[in-house]
């Protein structure tokens, strides 16, 4: 009987055990089931795995390839691989674009030697890719000024159909042929680059973005054209003032549209006063302007402009304490560039934070700071424990300017480059800690 008794009790012990490791196995499936994943780090190394992860279908796997290439420039070499990068910048998804502006960012120097044959190629694609990349790698791409301007010019000297002084409608647009379309971007690509190239480039093409500025064009987004333009005076700055009777005619004149005039604010802060023309007073006038990024654009151009604009400052902490404007957020950026005083921006920018509808532009705006955002960088720490991914990205991305290498902003940076469960914003965690180790 004492055996059987010792059998029974082994098989109680067995039936338990069993029942535990059961219990245990559902509750494993039910947590670690429904946890995210730890993130992928298994990028492809070799060229042609990173070729074949280029191409997938995934599109998790494609970001992994992106981030291979960033971190081993070598890559960039391969002739595959090279013309795959580049295809990405002109692609109308935002996470793919972003991470390979990344490479383009990081990898300036591999990247900048390797873009005179698309510039030259016969194949338009070509030509706006490697406009891309140089929008990006900026001054340094002055070496490919004389192709870029050639390309533009050559462009604005095509007659591709009579002038459309009414907005364009969607019919207009898709009615443009496709050599229309192509100049069209040609013409923007363009721009893009000469502003990107720097002062030098610039002064060379003003007299050429004044003429855009100036010129009806062929029915289409042709205002587009004309931003891009304005920027390239703006970048002059006060060398441009020869033309700023012509741009406050066009501003007094109300613009051509909303973007042009928003960017023509800003231009004109670039640009600065004259002697004859009170820049700083005809932005005051669009302070409170109908349309809010028109609001923004006014604000934008008084910070440019910078302690040249104090006499505005009064007029500045009004619009930060008037939420129905609802600028309160770039009116205390403003205040701070034109008076020099962050104490009363503070506050302005962490309540602004705290609105769901002004988080991003806020985490913009105080990366935009500097270093004089340091008394911010607590804020953005907790930022980077958001659930969502975008506040993450800015406060990333906000850090990365402002350039503090505390303990804590490392330790954090380091937790989001190695768990956060988006790959571009571990990525662009990478990217800041390098450049905070460098400085």
């Amino acid at each position: 009987m004492a055996n059987r008794g010792n059998i029974l009790n082994m098989q109680r012990i067995a039936m338990k055990a069993t029942l535990i490791l059961l219990i245990l196995g559902v509750l494993g499936l039910l947590i670690f089931g429904c946890l995210p994943k730890a993130p992928r780090q298994d990028f492809p190394q070799e060229p042609a795995a990173v070729i074949e992860a280029l191409k997938s279908p995934d599109q998790e796997r494609r970001l992994e390839a992106l981030v291979a290439i960033r971190r081993q420039a070598v890559l960039l070499e391969n002739d595959t691989i090279f013309p795959l990068v580049l295809s990405k910048l002109a692609i109308t998804d935002d996470t793919e674009r972003g991470a390979a502006e990344l490479i383009v960012e990081s990898c300036r120097e591999v990247m900048l030697p390797r873009l005179e044959p698309y510039l030259k190629s016969s194949k338009f694609e070509d030509y706006l890719r490697a406009a891309a990349a140089i929008r990006i790698i900026g001054q340094p791409a002055a070496i490919y000024a004389d192709i870029v301007g050639d390309n533009l010019k050559n462009s604005l000297a095509k007659n591709l159909g009579p002038a459309n002084k009414e907005p364009p409608t969607d019919e207009a647009v898709v009615a443009l042929s496709r050599e229309q379309q192509q100049e069209f971007k040609r013409r923007l690509a363009s721009l893009w680059a000469i502003e990107a190239m720097g002062p030098n480039v610039c002064r060379v093409y003003a007299a050429t973005a004044m003429s855009v500025i100036q010129r009806e064009f062929e029915p289409g987004a042709d205002f587009n054209l004309k931003v891009a333009a304005l920027r390239i005076l703006g970048v002059l700055g006060s060398e441009a003032q020869s033309y700023l009777p012509e741009l406050i005619d066009l501003l007094d004149r109300g613009g051509d549209n909303l973007s042009v005039r928003s960017q023509l604010l800003m231009t004109l802060g670039s640009i600065g006063s004259s002697p004859e023309i009170d820049v700083v007073e005809k932005l005051s006038e669009h302070l409170t302007a109908g349309q809010y990024k028109e609001r923004l654009s006014a604000l934008e151009g008084l910070a440019r402009l910078g302690p040249a604009a104090k006499s505005t400052a009064g007029r500045l902490k009004e619009l930060m304490n008037d939420k129905n404007l609802g600028v309160y957020g770039q009116a205390a950026y403003t205040y701070f560039r034109v008076t020099g005083e962050l104490d009363p921006a503070i506050p302005v920018l962490k309540a602004a934070l705290e609105n769901p509808s002004k988080e991003h532009e806020i985490l913009e705006i105080i990366g935009r700071l500097g270093r004089a955002g340091e008394p911010l960088t607590d804020t953005l720490v907790r930022k980077l424990s958001s659930p969502d991914t975008f506040t993450r990205e800015y406060a990333v991305i906000a850090l990365k300017n402002i350039g503090v290498d505390s303990s804590d902003v490392i330790s954090e940076l380091r937790r989001i480059a190695s768990s956060d469960p988006d790959l571009f914003v571990r990525e662009h965690a990478n990217v800041a800690l390098q450049q905070l180790q460098q400085k």
